[in-house]
Order: structure tokens, then sequence, then C-alpha cells
């Protein structure tokens, strides 16, 4: 096969994934409901930072302050003020920085291998639609992934080796800021990052030193700007995470999911390595590896409660531009990239949701906005959007709070204990492992009905319960997975001895 030949097929493989990438992404765009359980926090952060901003990292529990830095409720709060369903302006921002991850990643791979393995970059990042849509949803993963990529493009020596580069002004600020904004939306993106300032050191240490001190002195300048925007309640709100206990078995499970489901591209990487070594191209000084080595300091964080695949995703974009950095531009090569996206593209299937699935969130939404405020729910936090009512509690953190006796928990558990709530979402193993917690919701409460919802990484059975001695019960169509029930226990909780589990 001629190179013209193969150049051909690689980039016809790859617009083939980015069209089956297009359509599964205008079919979510149309999708009313939220496709991940916690998209309502940053819905519900942009409006409080519209109506009520010092609710936001206030140092109280409840409401929930915030859990993120405030960059994504920044970028929302004008779609939120425009609409009273802004879920579909929150989807076009959310395909808009995908594509701009995209952009970066082909700018990264271009600069060395060209432009055809540029685009089968970018092919190869959004291939396994199972684990690329995290780009897509509505929540702070995406966005730090993008704007951690653009500063890499402007960040990133193309070789690890003294003087092999230089930063101009231009690129150390533009990187700065694109590295900052990542932190502004995620404050793990500081792990991501710190390779790619570190790295300098290795290539030119005057270019490292400034680097360095331009990202402390706007890293300290924005930490003092939120604290005393917030009187001190944003790190306030930060301590929050230390209350998240470790699961020893965490780690290896999700490092271990990984390897298994992404084994293609590991043999790719290998293949790649191999090649540039045997042609003397010293593979392990190329610039991609600041990213590879930003991507493994967040394994041991995967051990914390919480954790999930979005952890690894920067790693697995790390290793798509390492992979097609170093990889042969040459015809019998460039064969196996196409072969090896068409494989993940029939493998790796996008979910999306059916009609039985917006069939269920609109009765299950119907219910709760009949319902409405005060309401607690422990996911899916659009249900409070819906109500226009503060985040009450934050689901996946709520059982670390209760058994770490965080103050503000107590309240939470009184205002379950005098039936404050015309309505309480539960899911079970977000529910707070506590005797006094259990017991309350048994007294007051009844369960009304229960609705399995889906997500995009699958289904899981929320218990609509209301106070006892409300006649209200659940009605639901007959193509919504829910169940309406006249009298039932109440037992949200897990079994004794079961792990929590953590949503993404």
């Amino acid at each position: 096969m001629s190179r013209r030949a193969s150049d051909a097929l690689a980039i016809v493989a790859a617009l083939v994934v980015v069209a089956a990438c297009a359509r599964g992404a205008a079919i979510l765009l149309a999708y009313p409901w939220d496709w991940a359980p916690d998209e309502g926090l940053a819905l519900d952060y942009a409006r409080r930072l519209v109506e009520a901003p010092r609710t936001l990292y206030g140092r109280e529990l409840i409401p929930f302050p915030a859990a993120y830095t405030p960059l994504l409720p920044l970028l929302l709060a004008p779609l939120v003020r425009a609409s009273e369903e802004p879920l579909l302006g929150a989807r076009v921002l959310a395909l808009a920085w995908t594509a701009a991850a995209a952009l970066a990643l082909f700018v990264l791979v271009r600069r060395r291998s060209g432009p055809v393995l540029g685009c089968v970059a970018v092919a190869l990042a959004l291939a396994p639609r199972d684990f690329s849509i995290w780009l897509l949803l509505v929540r702070v993963d995406g966005l730090m992934i993008a704007l951690w990529l653009g500063a890499a493009a402007a960040l990133m020596p193309a070789r690890l080796e003294e003087g092999a580069d230089e930063l101009s002004s231009a690129r150390l600020w533009t990187g700065a800021a694109l590295l900052l904004a990542s932190v502004l939306t995620k404050p793990t993106a500081v792990v991501y990052g710190a390779p790619l300032v570190a790295g300098w050191f290795v290539v030119n240490r005057r270019s490292a030193w400034r680097l360095t001190a331009a990202m402390l002195a706007a890293g300290l300048a924005a930490l003092l700007a939120l604290q005393l925007a917030t009187s001190g309640g944003f790190l306030w709100t930060m301590r929050l995470w230390a209350m998240h206990p470790w699961h020893p078995g965490l780690l290896g499970r999700l490092a271990s999911t990984f390897v298994i489901a992404h084994g293609m591209l590991l043999v790719l990487v290998g293949v790649a390595i191999a090649l540039a070594w045997r042609r003397r191209e010293r593979p392990f000084r190329d610039g991609a590896w600041l990213l590879v080595l930003g991507g493994l300091a967040m394994l041991p964080a995967l051990g914390k409660g919480g954790a999930w695949t979005n952890y690894l995703l920067p790693l697995y974009c790390a290793l798509v531009a390492l992979a097609c950095r170093l990889w042969p531009a040459t015809p019998s090569m460039a064969v196996l990239v196409p072969a090896a996206l068409g494989v993940a593209l029939l493998t790796r299937p996008f979910p999306l949701p059916t009609s039985a699935d917006a069939a269920t969130s609109a009765a299950f939404y119907s219910f709760v906005r009949d319902r409405g405020r005060p309401l607690l729910a422990t996911r899916p936090d659009y249900a409070y959007f819906v109500v226009r009512q503060p985040v009450e509690a934050e689901g996946s953190g709520l059982p670390y709070l209760v058994a770490a006796h965080v103050p503000g928990t107590e309240e939470l558990l009184e205002r379950v204990r005098r039936r404050h709530y015309r309505l309480i979402v539960a899911l079970p193993y977000f529910w707070p492992n506590d005797r006094d917690f259990e017991t309350a919701l048994a007294d007051g409460y009844e369960i009304a009905g229960t609705c399995t919802l889906a997500f995009f990484y699958g289904r899981a059975e929320f218990v609509l319960l209301l106070p006892r001695g409300d006649a209200t019960r659940l009605v639901p169509p007959p193509e919504a997975r829910c169940r309406s029930f006249t009298d039932a226990p109440v037992s949200p909780a897990p079994p004794p001895g079961s792990p929590v589990g953590d949503a993404p």
C-alpha cells in the first residue's frame, strides 16, 4: 500500500469515528433530562451564583455549599439566567469544550507527526464512546481536560532534553492562564498539570523558573481572591473532601478495569515506543511523557471514596498523544491504526438514552415537580433544579459526612425527624448507613414508589418517600420504569457490612 493510500485510509477511519460520535452527541443534545446523576449540581451552582451567591462556599453544610471551584458555574450562569430549562444550552457548551479538547490533542500530535496522525489521535480519543462520553456530560471533567490539553499545547516542550526548547512570553502566559483555568474548574488539575511545569527544569531552567513563578503568583492570587470573596468559605468547603475515606480495593479495581478496557491502546503505545527505539529516536525524551506522568500521578487518588473512571480520562488522552507522536509514518504501520479504530467503534457503543429512559425520567420529574419543596435527594441532583431549591445534600458525600459527624448533618437528621421534607428521593447506597438516620426515616416516611432511572453508566433504582399519612401516590404511565406502592416498609439503607458506593 502506498503512503498516500494509507493516509487516506487512516483519515477515512478517523472521520467515521468522529461522525459516529457527532451523531451520538446530537441525540444526547435532544434528550431533555440529565444523563449523569450529578449534572444538576453544576446547574444548581450556576443558578445560586445568579440568585444567591452567598450560599456558594458558605461555612455551613445546608444547603450544600459547592463541590468544586467556580469556573463552570460562571460559564453556565448566563444560560441559567436566560432559560428556566438550560440543559440544552449546557450540553451545547459541553460539545464546545469537547471540540476544544479534540483540537488541542490534534495540535499536540500534528507538531511532531503531521496532520494525518493528528486526526487519528482525535479519533482514538473519542473511539471508546462509553469512556469518552465523560467529555460531553455537564460536569467539570470535560472542561478541565479541555483546558489542561490547551495548556499542554502551549507549554509542552517537544523534547525532554536540555536546550531543546524555550518558552516565549506568549506561550508562557497563555499556558499559565489555561492551566490556572483548569484548576479553577476542578482542583485535581493541579496534579495533572504539575509535570508540565516541572518538566521545564529538564529543558530550560530560565523558562522553568519563570513559569513556576507565574503559576505560583497567579494561583495564590486566585486563592486569596476566592477566600476574600467567600469570607473564608472556599477552603472550608474544600476540606470536606478530607471526609471521604479510603477503600483499599478501589484503586486496584479501577486500575485493572482501565487496563482491560483500553488494552488495545496500551499495545499501540508499546509498539510505538519499540519502533521509535528501533529508529533510535529516544522515545522516552518525547514531551508527551509529561502528560502521561500527570495522568499517572492521579493513580493513588483512585482509592479515595468517590473516585471513578473519570479520574483516568486524562491518562487515556495522554497515552493517545504519546502513541500518535511516536507512531512511524510508514504505510505498513498506518494500516494498524484504522484497524484499531474500527475495533473500538464496533465494541465500545455510545451510551444513549432510549424512549423508555425518557418516559421514566419524565414521570419521575413530573412527580418531583408536583411535590415541590422542601426536597431531600441523595441523587439525582437535577431534582433540586426542577423544584428551584438549592442542593440540600451532595449525595455521594453524604454518608461520609454523616459518619464523620460534620457540623450540619445533625440539622439534616432533625429535619427528617420533623418530617420537614415533602419528598425524599433516596438512592439506597447513598443514604447514610447510620442508625439514627435509618430510624428517623422509617418512623416518619413511607414509600410512595420507585423509579429506575437510566444514566450513561447504567440504571439505578430510586426510592420516593413521603411523610407518613400523606395520601399522594406515584401513578406512573405504563411505559415508565416506575412502580407505585400503597404500603411498604422503609429500608433505603444498604445491607450491614456492604460498602457505600459512589456515583461518578
